[in-house]
């Protein structure tokens, strides 16, 4: 898990992200989708109310661009995190922890943030909402983040608005990932959906992506 404090190297991980995604595309060429794991690209930490609301990014800015630009060169959708996505009422309150879907042209199409914060750890703005978007092939996708997905209720909303697809980005640690897969297991049985799950590398765990079929237990 990265951990960048300055402009020059936050803007080198999202290259190096934006690089990996070609650089899929050419050995998988019939790949139309990639999903990455939470906080690929923060700039430290949002545990202090101080920490939070000094962060002045907003999800419309370079570093989205350099996405985008990917997604159009390998003519492939993408799920980004864009951990600490500057509140509408900053400095007052604090940024959210946002997950987004581009699609192939590198248009985002949706845009979801974080519901339920690790509290007290993390120190994110909740969002107050689910959706769900066309993806590749006209599937039909939710975005969860994290500990949203220990919440039954969460994935039952998704799949109330009409979603196939559930994907949750997350960045636990190595003691949850016997959880991960059974919730992954249960939500997709449970709700008649696909789940998808991409688990960050972070100093006790390496990185961990699944897909769960409905059809699976």
């Amino acid at each position: 898990m990265p951990r960048l404090h300055t402009k020059a190297e936050v803007l080198a991980n999202a290259k190096k992200i934006a690089d990996m995604v070609v650089g899929m595309k050419t050995g998988l060429p019939g790949m139309d989708l990639v999903i990455f794991p939470g906080i690929i690209r923060p700039t430290g930490s949002c545990t202090t109310p101080r920490r939070c609301t000094t962060r002045r990014r907003s999800y419309r800015e370079r570093r989205t661009e350099i996405f985008a630009e990917a997604c159009r060169k390998a003519k492939s959708g993408a799920f980004f995190s864009l951990t600490g996505e500057r509140h509408e009422e900053h400095p007052n309150k604090a940024p959210y922890n946002t997950l987004i879907l581009m699609n192939d042209k590198g248009e985002v199409v949706q845009k979801y943030r974080k519901i339920m914060p690790w509290v007290p750890i993390e120190g994110w703005y909740p969002g107050n909402c689910t959706y769900v978007s066309d993806g590749p092939k006209g599937m039909k996708i939710s975005l969860i983040i994290c500990d949203d997905g220990n919440f039954p209720e969460i994935w039952r909303d998704c799949a109330m608005r009409g979603a196939e697809l559930i994907v949750r980005c997350q960045g636990y640690m190595y003691p949850a990932k016997d959880q991960q897969v059974v919730m992954a297991k249960a939500m997709a049985w449970a709700n008649n959906v696909y789940v998808a799950v991409a688990n960050a590398a972070v100093s006790t765990a390496s990185t961990r992506i699944s897909v769960t079929r409905r059809s699976s237990l």
